[in-house]
């Protein structure tokens, strides 16, 4: 596995989006309390499936820190929320384990060959302004508040687990080819 980025917020949900339907979402100036909302009301607490501009994003609730942003192949990625102890490496070894218990969060078609991880409350323009490239930080109202990789056009499931190794755990958020498990 390669580790191309991270992901930091103050809290809040993830969105995950086609580079090119990036540019529709308000964020906090409109669509951010519409997917909160849907997130406090709804079963699924890992996530939830959107809509922008038609095409299908999916939003993955993870807790207030930063996630590592692991390319897993050349169809899948992998976002990992740890918490390990101090003066850990195992940041890696949490990303890498096998799924377990996934829950299914929807599916994010990809058009343009660059898929975009941001912090929810970040506007679509401010993403519109920087140019794809493998691993870009997007430094927006706050420090690495969002990731530009490389995903080929088609459909992509994204999926959820919790993982642990002794007293360190992870949330996750895996983002694969439809069809792959």
């Amino acid at each position: 596995m390669e580790n191309i980025g991270y992901v930091s917020t103050e809290g809040g949900p993830l969105l995950i989006v086609d580079f090119k339907s990036a540019p529709g979402w308000t964020g906090i100036e409109g669509d951010y309390q519409r997917v909160t909302d849907r997130l406090n009301a709804g079963k699924n607490n890992y996530g939830i499936q959107v809509e922008i501009g038609g095409k299908p994003a999916v939003i993955w609730e993870m807790p207030t820190g930063t996630a590592d942003v692991w390319r897993d192949s050349e169809d899948s990625l992998i976002w990992c929320r740890p918490w390990l102890d101090l003066n850990s490496d195992s940041d890696e070894v949490l990303a890498s384990l096998p799924p377990k218990d996934p829950t299914r969060i929807g599916r994010v078609r990809i058009y343009s060959g660059w898929v975009v991880v941001v912090w929810a409350t970040e506007t679509g323009e401010d993403i519109a302004a920087n140019l794809p490239a493998e691993g870009r930080q997007l430094d927006l109202s706050v420090g690495s508040a969002g990731v530009i990789a490389r995903l080929g056009p088609g459909e992509y499931d994204c999926w959820s687990d919790r993982v642990a190794l002794g007293s360190e755990s992870a949330v996750r958020c895996f983002i694969a080819k439809t069809g792959r498990p």
